[in-house]
């Protein structure tokens, strides 16, 4: 895959705000396509798989954030 310096300078910036397990999930979400069509990688593939994982589990976060501080099972 071929980058251009300044993305790669921003991609190696942005990457540090990411979980390590979001990561490696995203990176082997990434790694299917590719697979079967060498024309599908390109960074913002990477970082729209990376992002949409990422949100997924911080919803996921936060609703299990909720239901322990108010104990929804309870209410």
């Amino acid at each position: 895959m071929e980058v251009h310096e300044p993305s790669l300078k921003q991609t190696r910036h942005c990457i540090g705000f990411y979980d390590l397990e979001t990561i490696y999930s995203s990176e082997e979400a990434f790694l299917r396509p590719i697979r079967r069509e060498n024309q599908q990688s390109s960074l913002p593939d990477f970082f729209g798989i990376l992002n949409r994982i990422q949100d997924g589990r911080d919803v996921e976060r936060y609703r299990q954030y909720c239901k322990k501080r108010y104990d929804y099972q309870q209410m």
